[in-house]
């Protein structure tokens, strides 16, 4: 009698009886076969790795990361607020010329820097202690305080002075037609 059941490497073998698995048993005949099955030459179907599923959006995104992590250690080894402020400068540019143009980044920076310059010349006047301006990077900026305001109308004229004093860099942008029509009015003058 012999079995249908074959080896795990479907390879085709002389049948087993029931005779052989007995005297296996015992010791006194050897099996079929002692050699090991031989390797597999099929291999099974590729699945996609699980890293590269994300493919270059997830490489992007490491490699902000990677940079984010490197800009917050080298802000901790500086010792200076300067070059972190500097540094916190380059960083919010860098963040508006993500996903708007560079000219657009800086004229809107300058129109940051000059809103909190208003707020930090008011906190002067007032005789406030302060620690500058502190760019955010996605965020704008800050002109911060050493000390609380002493009075809700010092606190206003504080808040106040930003906006004000942000018109005032309106003037160049302003300005820049007229000085250029007169520029081109002399400049069209001389070569005609």
């Amino acid at each position: 009698m012999t079995s249908p059941l074959l080896d795990p490497d479907d390879a085709p073998r002389e049948p087993m009886t029931w005779e052989k698995v007995l005297t296996l048993g015992r010791g006194s005949a050897a099996p079929a076969r002692l050699d090991p099955p031989a390797p597999r030459t099929e291999r099974p179907p590729s699945v996609p790795s699980v890293v590269g599923a994300a493919g270059p959006a997830r490489a992007r995104s490491a490699l902000v990361g990677v940079i984010a992590a490197a800009g917050i250690v080298a802000l901790k080894l500086l010792k200076g607020a300067k070059a972190a402020k500097f540094l916190l400068f380059g960083a919010t540019l860098w963040s508006i010329a993500l996903v708007r143009p560079l000219p657009f980044a800086a004229a809107l920076i300058y129109a940051i820097f000059v809103h909190e310059t208003g707020h930090l010349l008011a906190m002067k006047r007032r005789g406030l202690k302060t620690s500058g301006i502190w760019f955010l990077p996605f965020l704008g900026a800050v002109a911060v305080a050493k000390q609380p305001f002493r009075s809700h109308g010092e606190t206003y004229f504080v808040a106040i002075a930003g906006p004000v004093f942000g018109l005032f860099s309106l003037v160049p942008l302003f300005a820049a037609p007229w000085l250029l029509w007169r520029h081109d009015a002399r400049l069209i003058a001389y070569t005609s």
